[in-house]
């Protein structure tokens, strides 16, 4: 018997919310896992030509980590990828696929853990909540991780939510080249500046106010850094605003750009997006996504 769990992209940081805001969207990885005579990794879709089949794949060390945890030996198990979302964009390819297996390798084990279990482990192989809790829970998720490692979570009702372009460069951004573009303190106004903005993007998608949204999104702590490494980001975020976005930011650690956008303002945002970027001898393409409130399921 196979199991599948279908599990959403996320985007993390929304601007100012560094590793603490995240929020799941409607697109999808698919993993499936069944006991077998000898493990076995097969890969489809995203990634299909660059990802390791074998124990050094990230779903790998996920799979040991929920029967360490639930204190079962290790069962060889047929684990297949059907993968929508693209690697190295800032979409959470890597939280998607561990938290899927997690979760799929979980319910094989009578559904020994937790939620906030399964959060804790994949937080621990991830390094930081903001893609794996989205993706296990679905919705916005603000999340933090204590000193001595426990996480801490809440999921947030969304009132009225725009429409999410995401541009897609054909370029990819590694998380740790863009993490070690940041410096390493930060001003006292720098840092004020984006509690402020935090707090009022919670607020604003929580009630509906999108008017504050182009406020709410700046931010002082990681973009302006890692923007220069990807040269096109600004003159993008300026056609998505210009074009009538409420605003746009990098979607985690980049290199896609998310503009929250009215219904209306969909494709001429999109396609201001992509002209930007191709002004800049890049390529990519932009989807229309909606927030994905479900999290990581099981297909039945």
């Amino acid at each position: 018997m196979s199991i599948q769990v279908k599990v959403p992209a996320t985007t993390a940081n929304l601007g100012p919310g560094f590793d603490a805001l995240g929020m799941a969207l409607n697109l999808y990885n698919f993993v499936e896992i069944a006991k077998s005579g000898s493990s076995l990794i097969e890969v489809a879709g995203e990634g299909a030509d660059q990802l390791p089949r074998d124990a050094t794949n990230i779903v790998a060390v996920a799979v040991q980590e929920v029967f360490r945890a639930v204190g079962r030996a290790e069962t060889s198990l047929s684990i297949r990828l059907n993968n929508r979302i693209p690697l190295a964009r800032g979409l959470g390819s890597s939280a998607a696929a561990r938290v899927g297996v997690m979760v799929a390798v979980n319910r094989m084990c009578g559904d020994t853990l937790s939620e906030m279990e399964l959060l804790a482990l994949a937080t621990g192989l991830e390094g930081h909540p903001d893609n794996v809790a989205p993706a296990l829970l679905g919705g916005l998720v603000i999340s933090s991780v204590e000193e001595d490692g426990s996480v801490h979570c809440v999921r947030a009702p969304v009132s009225d939510p725009p429409s999410f372009v995401v541009l897609i460069p054909d370029a990819e951004v590694s998380t740790e080249e863009a993490r070690s573009s940041l410096p390493n303190s930060y001003s006292r106004s720098d840092t004020c500046f984006n509690i402020s903005r935090a707090s009022l993007l919670v607020g604003a998608l929580m009630t509906g106010h999108h008017e504050v949204l182009r406020v709410a999104l700046r931010d002082k702590i990681h973009q302006p850094y890692r923007a220069k490494i990807m040269p096109w980001f600004n003159s993008v975020v300026d056609a998505a605003t210009e074009s009538g976005a409420h605003g746009a930011v990098l979607s985690g650690a980049g290199s896609c750009i998310l503009a929250m956008t009215p219904e209306d303002r969909v494709d001429a945002v999109g396609s201001a997006m992509l002209t930007a970027l191709r002004n800049h001898r890049q390529q990519g393409r932009y989807l229309n996504l909606k927030i994905d409130t479900d999290g990581a399921r099981v297909v039945e």
